[in-house]
């Protein structure tokens, strides 16, 4: 089960495969995917004013780090604010979910 958790996290993530090329319906469930806007931060991050180097002998797909983002993560430098503010908002979503859900089930509180 383990196995299988990794490999969903990495897709949905968009690190393996870029958006566009998903089937549709996954595109859209994407978007409720918390792995989505976590991605796409830490990529526009890493790969903002980067310059990569390759020496003659090595073939270089991307020369800058914007063009990896506009290939893999388009609009990600963009949207970063937008997309860790998202993040936020689901880690504040789920505090309350556990808040309610204990209360619920009437777990004491840990002190």
């Amino acid at each position: 089960k383990q196995w299988y958790q990794r490999r969903v996290r990495a897709v949905g993530s968009g690190f393996i495969r870029n958006f566009q090329s998903l089937h549709p319906i996954f595109e859209l469930l994407s978007y409720g995917s918390m792995h989505r806007y976590a991605g796409s931060v830490l990529a526009a991050n890493e790969f903002s004013n980067l310059t990569l180097t390759c020496s003659a002998e090595e073939y270089c797909m991307y020369t800058e780090g914007e063009e990896y983002l506009n290939s893999t993560f388009p609009g990600a430098d963009q949207h970063k604010g937008e997309n860790f503010g998202i993040l936020t908002g689901y880690g504040g979503l789920l505090v309350i979910l556990c808040h309610v859900v204990y209360s619920l089930i009437r777990i004491p509180r840990l002190r």
